[in-house]
């Protein structure tokens, strides 16, 4: 099983751990599409949102955004009602919460202030069901 920061990389399209890039092929690099509101992976849907759930959506635009790093900061606005760190604690769970694929594990970077996340088991995502054309 490979490290956490070797997979970013290759999931970034980085190479291996040697620096020879036709050593290690690339993993794909997962995808928030907000118009249709689906989390994928190469066209394979991870997680599709029916209701709202603002809390994870802006977690998954913040990677997008970024270009999916290794780690982003909290993107959520402050509420006077909800201690930060649990709010972002119970927003990454959900995020783990009803994949239809599990392909992507999402967690804390052990300060409240970021969240990582990395493929479930250190391999690419398998072949499987994808969304159908439009």
């Amino acid at each position: 099983m490979g490290s956490r920061r070797s997979t970013a990389k290759l999931a970034r399209g980085g190479s291996g751990a040697d620096g020879d890039s036709s050593a290690a092929s690339p993993q794909p690099v997962p995808h928030w599409d907000m118009l249709r509101r689906e989390l994928l992976v190469d066209e394979q849907v991870v997680k599709r949102f029916r209701v709202p759930a603002p809390n994870q959506i802006a977690v998954l635009a913040a990677f997008q955004e970024e270009g999916w790093p290794p780690r982003v900061f909290d993107p959520l606005h402050p509420q006077e009602d909800q201690e930060p760190k649990q709010r972002l604690r119970e927003t990454i769970r959900a995020l783990n919460h009803h994949q239809r694929v599990r392909m992507l594990h999402f967690f804390g970077d052990g300060t409240g202030q970021g969240v990582l996340w990395e493929w479930v088991d250190d391999r690419a995502p398998p072949p499987g069901p994808r969304r159908p054309p439009t």
